[in-house]
């Protein structure tokens, strides 16, 4: 049988009773705060999946390994550099069509051969 309990660097994700989700990455004599308490990550080593912890403070926690779609969601995100073989696939995607207006609040509005349609954001 497979050893399941978490190790030292694995990463992992605490989930209250909110649903709130937190991930992070067990480290050897670190510590996770939070409002209302903390965690040692010793204390989480060696336990195995779906244990509910508690913070000093007695919040909650269900311990987990975290889905690929909650990692991708947690990834850190910085600018990148969009080359034109992506920004097509990009646009494609999109359904991006010729003649397409994008406004600078994320709305767009379609041109038609009579003239120009204009979205202005409610206010």
């Amino acid at each position: 049988m497979i050893d399941r309990s978490f190790q030292y660097g694995d990463r992992i994700q605490l989930t209250d009773a909110k649903g709130k989700l937190y991930s992070i990455t067990l480290t050897k004599g670190a510590e996770w705060h939070t409002h209302k308490g903390m965690l040692k990550h010793d204390d989480l080593f060696g336990l195995p999946e779906g244990s509910i912890v508690k913070t000093n403070g007695e919040l909650k926690f269900q311990i987990f390994r975290p889905l690929l779609s909650d990692y991708v969601l947690s990834m850190p995100r910085g600018a990148t550099i969009v080359y034109p073989k992506d920004s097509a696939m990009i646009l494609g995607v999109a359904d991006v069509k010729i003649f397409t207006i994008f406004t600078s609040w994320g709305g767009r509005c379609e041109e038609d051969w009579e003239g120009l349609h204009i979205f202005h954001p409610k206010m």
